[in-house]
């Protein structure tokens, strides 16, 4: 996602991607980073590698995830959103945490019924209910490969 933000008019393009995380050659979770500035936040930590770097906003799976991360990235979005000159968002990624309402549901909201152009990061299992939803034109990026586009026409 982030050549694809390379490739905008960057004056007119933000956005937040996940960033694995390693130690060494060990993958131990991920960081919220935004592309225009690379600022960043610590964002999930796997739980055998979590040991209070953060304060916990809720466990998923094997992840712990910081509700500073989060504070962040809505801040961030929400900025995106108020700035007329910004025609292009991206987001990675809308999952099953956004889709039990939880994460960026609330901001990604505020995303759909927005006039700015979207890139959305979506995982395979979770495309078909993040594709029901939507209101408007959108460019789905998958982990499926790195040419896997499905777009999204807004309803007739």
């Amino acid at each position: 996602m982030a050549a694809y933000y390379h490739d905008c008019h960057r004056r007119k393009a933000d956005g937040l991607i996940s960033r694995k995380l390693y130690k060494g050659s060990t993958f131990v979770g991920y960081e919220l980073t935004r592309l225009s500035n690379g600022e960043k936040r610590l964002l999930a930590l796997l739980n055998d590698y979590y040991r209070d770097q953060f304060e916990e906003c809720f466990s998923f799976g094997p992840y712990v995830f910081s509700g500073a991360a989060f504070e962040f990235g809505e801040k961030v979005l929400e900025e995106m959103l108020d700035d007329d000159n910004l025609k292009y968002i991206f987001l990675d990624e809308i999952g099953p945490i956004e889709l039990e309402g939880r994460g960026f549901w609330r901001v990604f909201q505020r995303l759909l019924n927005s006039d700015k152009h979207l890139f959305i990061g979506v995982r395979d299992q979770c495309l078909a209910p993040v594709l029901s939803g939507l209101n408007q034109a959108c460019c789905i990026v998958t982990d499926a490969g790195e040419d896997d586009f499905h777009h999204s026409a807004p309803p007739v």
